[in-house]
């Protein structure tokens, strides 16, 4: 029964479901953050060089460091997603952005950088990065909620098309220092209003009704359970979705690090190489969002195993030392996959777990897929002993059948109620 004070629910603006703006204003935030911490770090190192006298190496420990720390924030960060406000958290990573770049526009020192990095720059990818929107797509979506997840992973790859070339040139005609004072004001003046003003975290929040619960997949209820740290850590199924993942993410980092030198091994020029990488890129937003799409209508184990049998297969092929034309098959193949797991992975995560723990889930998940990070220099060294890829390629194989075979033991939680369809994961 809806009482008088409590009327109920009602779409607003026609058929348009205001979870779009959210989300939107999420991938937003998202690209801003990754495109210019990540994928415009290049531009910037070459200036630190120039200015500091440091060798590449040391430059680019600052950007390992990040991620590192990114991780350990990560679980603090999804959580709070979870039991505060979405919006609130968002904003305070949004603000730890700005006053990091700031700060990068008055350091005298490579050292002052790498601390910018590690304290500010972490705290603004795990409060506002890649988990913040697969969060808000995740609270704000159920009959669509694997292709919102999808669409919130092209965040990253919007950020990586947009934000170097205008960071590049800005910082050829300013320098790099002016360059992070206007992006700070950029962050202010642009990010800040549009998603602190505009966002609100869950159809409740704004008084619209939710989207009905996909049929395929079942009505999942929500737990009253309060989903703690060392709850989620007991669940086997959390584990289980880790080791499942973990090879596919680390193999698939460790082959994009490793193109350059890979393909120098296969005698192609740095013209083929570049090309090569650029299919990588466009073939990977088709992964994303065509895996969001289907894990809506179709068994996310039988998703899962068709994207591992691709991912063998482009394994095996890279193995073989291939010509461009079978190369570029291997590579369309493995961004597939590449560009598939995070909206796979977010999907089972909400199915298995239920969308209230989905940032808490995710933040840990995050955590504990921090191997990756090793994951291109474990290719170089097995390419500097070894003579080749090949141990690299083929021991990847073994390791991902093994492990990826774990996803048929994963199982919904006791807390979150099973699902109607006779489809869905059981």
């Amino acid at each position: 029964m809806t009482s008088a004070t409590n009327p109920p629910a009602q779409r607003r603006f026609g058929n348009w479901f205001f979870g779009w703006n959210a989300l939107g204003l999420s991938i937003f935030v998202v690209a801003m953050t990754m495109g210019i911490i990540f994928s415009s770090f290049t531009f910037f190192v070459l200036a630190w060089m120039d200015d500091f006298g440091v060798d590449r190496g040391e430059a680019m420990i600052t950007l390992a460091i990040t991620q590192l720390l990114a991780g350990v924030i990560s679980p603090f960060g999804g959580r709070a997603m979870d039991r505060l406000s979405i919006r609130w958290v968002g904003v305070t990573g949004l603000l730890a952005f700005a006053a990091g770049l700031f700060l990068l526009s008055l350091a005298t020192s490579m050292w002052q950088i790498m601390a910018i990095y590690a304290v500010f720059f972490s705290m603004a990818f795990s409060l506002a990065g890649p988990i913040l929107a697969q969060t808000m797509a995740a609270k704000w979506f159920r009959k669509r909620r694997g292709f919102a997840i999808g669409l919130a992973s092209l965040g990253s790859s919007i950020g990586g098309f947009a934000f170097p070339p205008v960071t590049a040139m800005l910082i050829q005609s300013l320098g790099w220092r002016p360059t992070t004072a206007v992006l700070a004001v950029f962050v202010v003046v642009v990010g800040l209003p549009a998603f602190g003003l505009f966002v609100r975290n869950s159809p409740q929040d704004k008084g619209v009704d939710p989207e009905p619960e996909n049929p395929v997949l079942g009505a999942r209820p929500l737990s009253d359970n309060q989903w703690t740290t060392r709850k989620i850590l007991s669940e086997k199924t959390f584990w289980l979705l880790v080791l499942a993942f973990l090879p596919l993410l680390f193999m698939t980092s460790g082959f994009t690090i490793n193109l350059g030198p890979y393909t120098r091994d296969l005698e192609l020029s740095t013209a083929n190489a570049a090309m090569l990488m650029s299919l990588w890129a466009g073939v990977m937003i088709v992964g994303k969002l065509g895996f969001g799409y289907l894990t809506d209508r179709y068994n996310h184990r039988l998703l899962f195993v068709g994207m591992l049998v691709f991912y063998l297969c482009a394994l095996f092929v890279l193995s073989l030392n291939p010509g461009i034309a079978v190369l570029m098959a291997a590579i369309v193949m493995l961004a597939l996959v590449s560009g598939g797991l995070m909206p796979i992975q977010g999907a089972m995560i909400s199915h298995f777990f239920g969308p209230l723990a989905f940032g808490s889930v995710l933040g840990l998940f995050s955590l504990f897929i921090r191997p990756v990070a090793f994951a291109g220099p474990l290719g170089g060294w097995i390419r500097d002993t070894q003579g080749s890829y090949d141990l690299y390629w083929l021991g990847g194989m073994v390791v991902s059948l093994v492990l990826g075979s774990l996803i048929f033991f994963a199982a919904p939680s006791a807390a979150v109620a099973p699902p109607v369809a006779a489809n869905a994961d059981q």
